[in-house]
């Protein structure tokens, strides 16, 4: 291989890696926010549950680092994203009044939605490399948390038509999303991994189908104890199939 070949080979790995890096930081940014969505309701929904407000403010906190460490890789990428996030985060809080319980006011909740719908397209715009498992990994946890925080944002709202499950601009549709999940599940147990880690996604595919409907077709009965229960277990188990791949 000539040296101008392999100056343009190491350029090329050093611009894939650096898009790598990028791509995970917003991923992983926007994971943290579907969770923290979920577990931010879920503290309304069960009148102030403490063990929820310390798994939604822990999830808050990972959306800064994630956030933090994509504005020192990738400051162009997280321009618009961090002054969005700045603007919103100080009020992501619940006002309580004694005949009303736990609310967050509607202005509130509609900008979390938005700033959701602002964030997940951009993760799908860039993608990863389909051949890295633990990215794909990545991926399919996001997809979950992200649809469960829309599960949960609805939940909470009075308003449950059809706009307020899609969002304003429309950038998470439910039914899509849950294919999305389906295909990446598919791609992934197609995958060479270990036998736990394929022991893990089993149960994984059990549990997501048994939540999928609800996550979808939203009704005002849902039962949302048994959505969040479940996908907290889906996230656990992906966990323990990646520290499998990893030797951990």
């Amino acid at each position: 291989m000539s040296v101008i070949s392999r100056l343009s080979l190491l350029v090329c790995l050093l611009l894939t890696s650096h898009v790598n890096y990028a791509s995970s930081y917003l991923t992983h940014h926007t994971l943290a926010v579907g969770q923290a969505m979920s577990a931010f309701y879920m503290f309304g929904l069960t009148e102030g549950d403490p063990k929820y407000k310390d798994q939604y403010q822990q999830s808050l906190k990972q959306a800064d680092r994630h956030l933090n460490n994509m504005v020192k890789h990738e400051p162009l990428l997280a321009k618009d994203i961090k002054a969005r996030w700045d603007e919103l985060h100080p009020h992501l809080k619940y006002n309580h009044e004694k005949d009303y319980g736990y609310y967050i006011p509607g202005l509130i909740q509609g900008r979390f939605r938005l700033y959701l719908d602002f964030i997940y397209p951009k993760v799908k715009q860039i993608g990863f490399h389909e051949t890295n498992l633990p990215q794909q990994f990545l991926l399919l946890t996001t997809n979950i948390e992200v649809l469960s925080g829309r599960f949960f944002d609805v939940a909470s709202s009075m308003d449950t038509n059809e706009a307020s499950m899609l969002g304003e601009n429309a950038g998470i549709d439910p039914a899509k999303v849950a294919r999305l999940i389906n295909v990446k599940l598919e791609k992934i147990q197609a995958m060479k991994m270990s036998r736990a880690a394929q022991d893990n996604l089993k149960l994984v595919r059990r549990k997501w189908k048994f939540i999928e409907d609800s996550m979808v077709n939203y009704k005002p009965d849902n039962a949302y104890l048994a959505v969040y229960y479940n996908k907290v277990k889906i996230f656990k188990l992906i966990s323990k199939s990646e520290e499998s791949i990893a030797g951990i």
